[in-house]
């Protein structure tokens, strides 16, 4: 960062450079393969005295001049500006190291100046073999001067050795010098034959022309037979990640890639038409398309060359946006603009705060993109994004994709960088959301101790059932659960009713209905798969529809109970935040844009196809490749849907605190839909249980990875545990079968000392967790207590009394079933002893909140 950035808006992106470079590139490639086809045609035509040939060959040699020496020394110098005022700390890097170097190569490059022009004007003046030699000269000079710049063209990419001991012969001479100057050497064979196709189809004699053209056939198939052996060395030569990136891992260069196979095909097929029968008008034809497809063939490759460097533009050096990799750190404790010679803001305040992130954005991102124009143009990849998405993409920038460098300046430079280019440069205003005004009523359910015998209890399996709620093509989710449900014989021993029984339900505001069969192992009624959404038949929002639950004596048809029960769903999953688009229901919803990017961007970091696979009318579902937990995995391969989830997006949200659930989870007016039982109420909040996002991720990912799941480490490489130390300390989990512990915090069910952490505490097996344990009688938890998340008291954002409807019922308070001295609830006389769990013969300690909860 010693040098000021040249601005270039539109023509950014390296549009200037790759214009300039491939253009040259192609014709100094033809201007050391094109004099030794001088040469040998010269030797040919006097070996076999064609006067013909020999005149077609001064011609050609006057057209050789003057398209190496005059265009491609003027973009060879335009190389040399462009490259300085883009990258000037790379320029510098290579002229000192190789002073040396570069000066043998001018060298070289005045004797192939020299040696040329003695050959053009030597023609006919000077014997035969003389004016050959002259030829091979220039031909040498050429070669050698390949030689010169392949060392350190080559040097950028695989430095080698270089890296440790800066020795000017190792960086030279580096590992892939060789497989360059060859691969190099073969294309050189390959342009020359197709611009000697080019003149040679202007010849009027047709038997001098079609002797000509077919031996410049035989040079393009001889260098394009010569390339794919070596190619694979020098594929094998390439740094691991580059090797990685070419093959698949970076979405960016794969279109190349199939570019420059198909030109090689394509190059093939009309090298070997050449050998036909023409027409005149036909063989430049050829010779036009041949002379196209080798600029475009060399394009492809030099693109494919300098995106597999990515993020470097000095391999493990130098990134891309000029930053020295070993000064990463000071950058990020430091900052950018404090270590950047030219910067004006040193110091960021909400004053200078746009144009601080101005200067962050040409330090740090003008180097790859522009403003507008052709080439990665920074508008169209960050239109979608929000503040908070913009955010998030910089924090994980560089870390699952290796193609772009990670962002290394501090977290307030990271916020400036997001602001500049959302409300700059995407000319986005911050539109505060609309806060829903929602008021959601209920009957309370009535009970009569004095007359009612059976206590009815019923819950569903989760707190809240989130899903997509996006079109029929796309599903994150599914707004389908499990009820369950306890029927109990009041008496000092009450008996669990099992037999002679129907329960049935129904959900009125969705004209649901259905019964429950009883499963002798939870000791419950079930109904699973019920289909219930956020918005009733009226088509009214409202995320905690009721059902109601009555128990009817199978006999005597008369009804025994009834309750009432919310089954929560919502589709107010925060994808959009990152994913660009819109609610699709005002509050709630993916909608087709959100899930048609989410869809794009598993498609590029993925190499999948499903974006267009939707678009053609065929239904994505997330868990049709990601099972739900390991033991559905019948692949063996793919991360289950939470590891992959949370462990990709751990990478790009590194708030350690519950905020970050609620950018993603079911969430209004920053406040969670799903989490609203008692220990929100008390500031106990996902990250004492669950631990922060990459940790929550890390316990989900070391799993899988420890079960052969390689993918997973991709995740893992980047994540820092904010509750351990060390990920190596990290215990693994299945999701939804090892979970916090409830016993970690409430030892022997007593009060927490303080609010500690459920982290890395799991249950030992399905039969442990909250959801599906049960006490010494038979009784769930879930029965008294209340669904995950929703312990009682809860409180609902939109009818305070609506999640603990059961607790009111049965002894007209929201705390647990048989909670504060409760027990005759359904012992009808209080106990004195603990008959379900220990120590549950105590005051309710959270008084305080019971007026709050109603």
């Amino acid at each position: 960062m010693n040098y000021p950035v040249w601005e270039l808006y539109a023509s950014g992106g390296g549009l200037l450079i790759a214009m300039i470079a491939i253009l040259h590139v192609y014709i100094a490639h033809f201007a050391v393969g094109g004099g030794l086809y001088l040469v040998l045609c010269e030797y040919r035509a006097h070996h076999n005295q064609q006067e013909d040939l020999f005149a077609y060959l001064q011609k050609h040699a006057r057209f050789f001049m003057l398209l190496t020496m005059v265009l491609g020394g003027m973009t060879g110098v335009g190389i040399w500006f462009t490259m300085a005022l883009l990258s000037p700390e790379a320029s510098s890097i290579l002229i000192h190291q190789f002073v040396f170097a570069w000066a043998v190569e001018w060298l070289l490059f005045t004797g192939e100046i020299i040696a040329l022009f003695i050959y053009y004007y030597t023609f006919n003046r000077v014997q035969s073999e003389t004016h050959i030699r002259i030829g091979w000269f220039y031909f040498g000079f050429a070669w050698l001067s390949l030689f010169m710049i392949n060392g350190i063209v080559s040097f950028m990419l695989t430095p080698g050795q270089w890296l440790e001991t800066g020795n000017f012969w190792h960086g030279f001479f580096n590992p892939g010098f060789f497989p360059s100057l060859l691969f190099r050497t073969a294309l050189t064979l390959v342009f020359a034959g197709i611009f000697g196709l080019l003149t040679a189809a202007t010849i009027e004699k047709d038997d001098l022309r079609t002797s000509q053209i077919r031996y410049c056939g035989k040079w393009i198939l001889t260098g394009l037979l010569l390339l794919p052996v070596f190619a694979h060395f020098y594929f094998y030569s390439l740094p691991n990640i580059s090797e990685i990136m070419i093959t698949g891992g970076s979405p960016e260069i794969q279109p190349f890639v199939g570019l420059f196979l198909l030109l090689f095909v394509m190059l093939l097929a009309c090298g070997g038409m050449v050998f036909l029968n023409l027409s005149q008008k036909q063989q430049k034809i050829i010779s036009y398309s041949l002379l196209i497809m080798g600029l475009l063939y060399m394009g492809s490759f030099e693109w494919i060359r300098e995106a597999a460097r990515k993020p470097y533009i000095i391999h493990n050096y130098l990134y891309a946006n000029q930053l020295y990799k070993k000064d990463t750190k000071i950058y990020k404790e430091q900052g950018i603009l404090k270590t950047a010679k030219w910067a004006k803001n040193k110091i960021i305040s909400p004053e200078n705060m746009q144009d601080a992130g101005h200067e962050l954005f040409l330090i740090a991102c003008s180097s790859c993109h522009s403003v507008g124009g052709p080439m990665n143009d920074i508008l169209s990849l960050t239109q979608k994004y929000s503040l908070t998405g913009m955010e998030a993409r910089l924090i994980g920038q560089g870390k699952i994709t290796p193609y772009m460098p990670e962002f290394h300046g501090t977290s307030q430079e990271r916020s400036a960088l997001a602001q500049y280019i959302v409300h700059e440069l995407n000319q986005q205003t911050s539109v505060d959301s609309q806060p829903l005004m929602l008021t959601l009523t209920h009957s309370q359910p009535t009970f009569n101790p004095e007359t009612q015998d059976f206590i009815l209890m019923a819950w569903p399996n989760k707190g809240m059932h989130l899903y997509s709620g996006s079109s029929e093509f796309f599903e994150l989710g599914r707004p389908s659960g499990k009820i369950e449900a306890q029927l109990i014989r009041r008496g000092e021993l009450p008996e669990h009713v099992m037999d002679g029984v129907e329960l049935i339900y129904r959900c009125d505001s969705q004209n649901i209905n259905g019964s429950m069969t009883y499963d002798d192992m939870s000791m419950t009624f079930v109904s699973e798969n019920l289909q219930i959404s956020e918005f009733d038949q009226n088509n009214q929002y409202n995320p905690y529809p009721i059902i109601f639950i009555e128990a009817w004596d199978s006999e005597k048809k008369t009804c025994m109970a009834k309750t009432q029960m919310v089954f929560a769903v919502s589709s107010s999953m925060g994808c959009k935040n990152c994913h660009g688009g819109s609610w699709k229901n005002g509050h709630s919803g993916l909608s087709e844009e959100t899930a048609e990017d989410i869809l794009r961007t598993h498609d590029r970091i993925s190499g999948t196809a499903l974006a267009r696979s939707m678009k053609n009318g065929n239904g994505q579902a997330c868990t049709s490749c990601h099972p739900s937990t390991s033991s559905k995995d019948k692949s063996g391969k793919t991360l289950t849907l939470s590891a992959s989830m949370h462990g990709f997006h751990a990478n790009y949200i590194d708030d350690p605190s519950a905020k970050a659930c609620l950018n993603c989870h079911a969430a209004i007016n920053d406040t969670s839909l799903c989490y609203r039982g008692i220990h929100a109420e008390l500031d106990v909040s996902c990250v004492n249980c669950h631990g922060s996002l990459s940790d929550h991720a890390l316990s989900l990912l070391v799993h899988e990875n420890a079960n052969g799941k390689d993918s997973a480490q991709r995740y893992i490489n980047h994540l820092k545990p904010k509750c351990i130390e060390n990920v190596k300390d990290i215990l693994p989990r299945k999701p939804w079968i090892q979970e916090p512990d409830c016993m970690t915090c409430h030892i022997n069910y007593k009060q927490p000392d303080s609010t500690g952490s459920g982290f890395n505490q799991w249950t030992s097996g399905e039969e442990r967790l909250f959801r599906n344990q049960m006490g010494d009688a038979g009784i769930r938890c879930t029965a008294c207590h209340g669904a995950p998340h929703v312990i009682y008291p809860s409180k609902n954002l939109f009818d305070p009394d609506r999640d603990h409807l059961q607790p009111l019922q049965y002894q007209s308070s929201p705390v647990p079933i048989g909670g504060d001295e409760r027990c005759s609830t359904c012992h009808r006389v209080n106990m004195d002893t603990n008959y379900h769990h220990e120590n549950m013969l105590q005051t309710f300690r959270n008084v305080h909140l019971i007026e709050i909860y109603q």
